[in-house]
């Protein structure tokens, strides 16, 4: 679409200075030009010349913009049809899971008539304090909310959908409720759940206690991941979907089985794990399930 230079019409309405000028946006898919209307202060408080000049400064910004009509989109299309996409591609099922609930149910509410291009960092703030406000939301999970703005407009950026610095960076997380305190079990408390149930009940509670391996993480061990008492955890399993770790070899990551209880001694060693874990189907090479 031809770029063209505009100079934009100035009007009084209702006590205010508006100037009504044209804007790229991506309406049902396909790039088109609107009219759109921009307030730029009241009559009491501007004269026409200060007007003008209002108008002139903004014009600038949308005869200079070098990005392309086709990145017009509204902020939620962007995140539904870009961020979103390029996610599932790239990272595990569980934590596209994680990013869907934060921007469905948490995000995506407050991005109404947002468009990605226009973006500024008091609008991303104002989102933020609205949240804050509603007191739904302690602060770790306000600070989770603001690196998800970040990691979608590092990818706008990236992708020519927004120019300038990313507007996440320098929002701040507003005064909220703190997360409560997690609960861990004490060593006494694992080992009298250990002792009450039978194999292979039993193994499975030891690992999560004893490593702080994952739900995931725990399905996905294997019997040849098992190496000089440490388990390698080379892969996890959420929902049947198997994800394979591609770390490299120095960075594999390990988690000791060997020292936490001195008490409790089935998982010292593979050798003295019972007949009823060994023949589980991880004893196959496959997962537990």
């Amino acid at each position: 679409m031809r770029r063209r230079e505009q100079s934009g019409t100035l009007y009084k309405k209702s006590g205010q200075w508006y100037l009504r000028y044209f804007e790229a946006r991506v309406i049902d898919g396909e790039p088109k030009r609107v009219r759109a209307a921009r307030p730029l202060g009241t009559l009491r408080d501007m004269k026409r010349p200060q007007a003008e000049e209002e108008a002139k400064l903004f014009l600038a910004s949308i005869n200079n913009v070098t990005l392309a009509d086709e990145t017009a989109l509204t902020l939620i299309s962007f995140v539904e049809s870009v961020y979103l996409a390029r996610a599932e591609r790239q990272i595990r099922p569980s934590t596209l899971r994680s990013y869907r609930v934060e921007w469905n149910a948490q995000l995506k509410p407050y991005c109404v008539n947002l468009w990605i291009r226009k973006v500024r960092t008091s609008h991303l703030q104002d989102i933020l304090d609205s949240m804050a406000a509603t007191q739904c939301f302690n602060k770790a999970s306000l600070q989770r909310i603001k690196s998800l703005m970040s990691r979608i407009f590092k990818l706008a950026i990236q992708r020519d959908f927004y120019s300038g610095a990313n507007p996440a960076t320098t929002i701040s997380i507003p005064d909220a409720r703190r997360a409560s305190e997690t609960y861990a079990y004490s060593l006494s408390a694992v080992l009298a759940m250990i002792n009450a149930v039978p194999e292979p009940t039993a193994t499975v509670l030891a690992v999560a206690a004893f490593t702080g391996c994952r739900r995931g993480e725990i399905r996905g061990m294997r019997w040849e991941d098992y190496r000089n008492g440490e388990m390698m955890i080379s892969q996890s399993v959420w929902n049947g979907i198997t994800t394979l770790r591609r770390p490299k070899p120095a960075r594999r990551r390990y988690q000791s089985l060997v020292g936490y209880s001195p008490d409790w001694k089935l998982i010292a060693n593979v050798s003295e794990i019972p007949n009823s874990v060994r023949c589980s189907p991880m004893a196959q090479g496959n997962q537990w399930t």
